[in-house]
């Protein structure tokens, strides 16, 4: 909603009344959101996504492209929608959220090539996330707070999802 209203308030700043823009235009409008530099400044990871019909349903993935906006290449396709890019701290892989199951988990792609892998494993959708080092991931979902979640946090030192 606020993306519409913005872009309205443009188009009536700018007085675009040479062409009238319909409402299947707004429709087919690119999005571009939550940009992510990487660590070395070098490149801008973003989310893209384009509506795919009038009930505000969009398809989202996860491109890249240098700091000048040129090179700009998709890294993943889903038909689910991928959002939220992180950058590993070595810059070598890309983590996001996405939808592909029943809730949103974390998701991490090898910018050197391959398919994306499911990271966390949440009950629930994953809200937030954070790399912890190159390996490990600190996220944030509303899963139920019951007895064997609090003894795996106290064993673990927290809800920290890691690969080795």
């Amino acid at each position: 909603m606020k993306s519409f209203i913005l872009l309205l308030s443009c188009c009536i700043s700018l007085n675009l009344s040479a062409q009238k823009i319909t409402m299947q235009d707004l429709i087919a409008m690119e999005e571009i959101n939550t940009p992510a530099c990487s660590p070395d400044g070098k490149l801008v990871a973003f989310t893209r996504s384009i509506k795919s019909d009038w009930q505000n349903k969009a398809n989202a993935d996860i491109w890249v492209c240098s700091t000048d906006g040129k090179n700009q290449s998709p890294i993943n396709t889903s038909e689910k929608r991928d959002a939220n890019p992180h950058w590993s701290p070595s810059q070598d892989k890309i983590g996001f959220l996405s939808d592909r199951g029943t809730h949103a988990q974390v998701y991490y792609i090898n910018l050197s090539g391959g398919e994306a892998v499911q990271f966390t494993n949440s009950q629930n959708d994953v809200l937030y996330f954070t790399w912890l080092g190159d390996t490990s991931v600190v996220y944030l979902a509303d899963e139920p707070r019951d007895s064997s979640v609090v003894k795996r946090e106290k064993r673990t030192g927290g809800a920290v999802h890691s690969w080795n």
